[in-house]
């Protein structure tokens, strides 16, 4: 292995400036220069990449480079903030090659918002409502996350984020432009949700928000809370203008078809009609239990209230009639939807089933067994369909006749722990806890296809090959496993692992007791080498393992001294191998044979990820000190400390042209950064627990981000 930091021979600037038409014997060499102008462009890393060798150069003043060398290769050359054509060029023996440079433009950051969601709700979904045009499904769920489903197919094509607890319930305005949602810690959100955008945050209430319910001429949105009060806003002005008092939890609340009076249900099995020309209550009646469900029918003074018990009961408010109950639920009632044109109510329970009730002859047409508790049902605006979801985090989509489920929104059924975009920018992948791997047509929003059978525990790292040929994996099971481009299986498995010595009852012996796994412990990171022939892999058996990919044979491994690995990070030339985990040191290596050549020190805490320049001259790290280093490795120095983080910062990315970088942190935050300025562009807050990994798209245009 040879590797060259600025190697420019006399013979090339001969050679070059003398025009020779003939390439010199045994050189690869060439000139990169500016598009604008055709002048040579300094200072450009050449990355040239063959069969176990690897050279780094760089271009004089006129932007010549050169090498000595023979045989197959690839070329690449790389400087931060600028873009080439071509972007890699193959050589055989010797010759020469030209490039063009062109410098790329500043990204505008403060217009990224999120563009699309390739899953499903991660935790139980608390809310669903349909938009005015029945195109779309809002969906509330407590991870912290608003879905916007296409009912059409099923697929979620994006996501609110902006509140820091579970979300708990759902109201669109009438005319359908506005979204608002209450969550677990008292807020309330209103979103313009067709562009992403919160427009209104309301903090009046102090415990859970329960319901909401906007005014039929949507000028005031109702809010109930287990504070004891159901609160009224005026949304155009974003102030709260009212509050009504109870005695208890506030658990449900409805306005009438015509906008007069609201109904609310406390814990306290007590319903009340408020008069909202005065504020005043005008009516109240005991239930059988606490009220959990209201629904007004929308064209009459009909009340639908369920309870604790599981009874419905159905009352003409203002009537001396006698209400009507609806029996048949063994649990409680945990929502009740009238249908547009009042002929039908549906009605959720914890028993789980969903029922649906025809009014005109006051009995239950239709019953569904549900496989879960569910939490959420909704009607379209057509009244032929309706969207079902709970504890299951799936959303359900029913057509009325014949009565049927129609799509099921699903995605990964718990937390996605890692991200990789194929080189093409075409297929995105995610691996996840629950052992199953999906490929995401980038192009159409839309799941592909889905890899499963090889992993027994969750999975936790994921990454393509260069040449976007092969994907492998690691995870909690302690294999790695070798994936066909297409995801229709695993080609390899890797086990052929270096012998550890250990003690047992007998004495001491070199021995490997589990011959069927890649690592003693959990795989962790796993990162190719450029050209394809190998993958490293970290582990919490405090090893960093070298593979041969097409042999599944490991050839090298490197011990750390002070405990587990968490990322392991091939430089873009392949010469170098950086690793960290335990400890606050960076460790960089040469990795054939395995040779410590660099220690980096400057992190106070331990080391969670790393992240090389796509020129190879700049290494990033993240720890849990809450900060991010970036790493001058020619020098072996400190180049720039970026903080501002306040958690544990969980991954760093550079951008495709390594001006940027992206980080993610336990802080629930995402952060945009000048690489040398050092200066924060951009601010994404919201993402719950925090950030488990990104991905930019190769063209740089999108970033993908996994919450924890």
């Amino acid at each position: 292995m040879k590797r060259t930091t600025a190697l420019i021979l006399s013979l090339f600037l001969m050679l070059f400036t003398a025009g020779c038409e003939k390439d010199a014997e045994n050189i690869i060499a060439g000139r990169i220069v500016l598009e604008s102008t055709q002048a040579g462009l300094e200072g450009v890393s050449v990355l040239v990449i063959g069969a176990g060798e690897y050279y780094t150069l760089e271009t004089d003043k006129d932007g010549y480079w050169g090498v000595e060398a023979q045989g197959d290769f690839t070329v690449i050359p790389r400087k931060i903030g600028y873009s080439f054509r071509p972007a890699q060029s193959e050589i055989r023996g010797a010759g020469r090659l030209q490039f063009t440079a062109e410098a790329e433009p500043e990204s505008d950051f403060s217009k990224w918002r999120a563009a699309a969601i390739l899953r499903a709700h991660t935790q139980r979904v608390s809310a669903v409502v349909w938009s005015v045009d029945d195109r779309y499904i809002l969906s509330a769920s407590d991870d912290w996350t608003i879905g916007i489903t296409a009912a059409a197919d099923g697929q979620m094509v994006n996501s609110l984020l902006g509140q820091s607890s579970a979300i708990k319930s759902l109201a669109l305005s009438p005319e359908g432009s506005l979204l608002a949602s209450g969550a677990k810690d008292g807020s309330i959100a209103i979103w313009d949700w067709r562009a992403a955008e919160m427009v209104h945050y309301f903090s009046g209430h102090t415990d859970w928000v329960t319901d909401l319910a906007w005014s039929p001429d949507g000028k005031s949105l109702a809010s109930s809370s287990w504070d004891g009060t159901v609160r009224l806003w005026d949304v155009a002005a974003g102030v709260e203008t009212h509050a009504l008092q109870h005695n208890g939890w506030v658990l449900t609340l409805s306005f009438s078809g015509d906008g007069r009076f609201l109904a609310s249900g406390t814990n306290g099995a007590f319903v009340s009609i408020w008069d909202l020309a005065d504020l005043q209550k005008v009516k109240s009646w005991e239930a059988e239990s606490g009220v959990t469900a209201l629904a007004w029918a929308p064209q009459d003074l009909l009340l639908a209230c369920g309870d604790r018990k599981g009874g419905i009961s159905v009352a003409d408010v203002f009537s001396a009639s006698e209400a009507v109950d609806l029996a048949g639920h063994q649990g409680e009632i945990n929502n009740l939807s009238w249908s547009s044109d009042g002929k039908i109510l549906l009605s959720a329970s914890q028993d789980r089933t969903v029922r649906l009730w025809d009014w005109e002859r006051r009995e239950e047409a239709e019953k569904i067994l549900a496989q879960d508790n569910i939490l959420a049902a909704a009607w379209s605006f057509d009244g032929r369909r309706f969207a079902l979801g709970g504890n299951n985090r799936e959303i359900g989509i029913w057509r009325i006749e014949p009565l049927e489920r129609m799509l099921t929104v699903t995605g990964h059924k718990t937390l996605v722990k890692s991200l990789s975009w194929s080189p093409d920018g075409r297929l995105l992948a995610s691996g996840s806890a629950d052992r199953v791997i999906k490929f995401w047509d980038m192009a159409a929003n839309q799941k592909e296809k889905t890899l499963t059978g090889a992993h027994v525990e969750a999975i936790e790292t994921i990454t393509w090959s260069p040449q976007g040929n092969y994907l492998a994996s690691g995870g909690q099971d302690r294999n790695i496993y070798l994936w066909d481009k297409d995801g229709e299986r695993a080609l390899a498995h890797f086990t052929d692992r270096f012998k550890k010595p250990f003690f047992h009852a007998e004495g001491f012996e070199f021995a490997v007791g589990l011959r069927n796994v890649s690592h003693e412990d959990w795989v962790l990171s796993l990162s190719w080498s450029p050209d394809g022939r190998y993958l490293a892999s970290a582990s919490w058996d405090e090893t960093v393992g070298i593979w041969d990919a097409a042999a599944g044979k490991q050839l090298e491994q490197i011990k750390n001294q002070t405990g587990w690995i968490r990322s392991v990070a091939w430089s873009p030339a392949g010469s170098l191998l950086a690793w960290g985990g335990d400890g606050n040191d960076i460790h960089i290596y040469s990795p054939r044979p395995a040779k410590e050549v660099m220690v980096l020190k400057g992190h106070t805490g331990w080391i969670r990820d790393l992240a090389w320049s796509y020129d190879g001259k700049y290494l990033a790290s993240a720890s849990a000190d809450e900060t991010i280093r970036i790493w001058d490795i020619e020098k072996g120095r400190e180049l720039t400390k970026l903080a501002g983080h306040t958690d544990l910062v969980t991954v760093v990315r550079f951008s495709p042209d390594s001006r940027y970088l992206a980080s993610g942190s336990s802080d629930g935050t995402l952060r945009l950064w000048d690489v040398f300025s050092g200066r924060e562009l951009r601010l994404f807050s919201g993402f719950g627990g925090g950030l488990e990994a990104l991905a930019w798209s190769p063209a740089g245009d999108a970033q993908m981000m996994m919450l924890l």
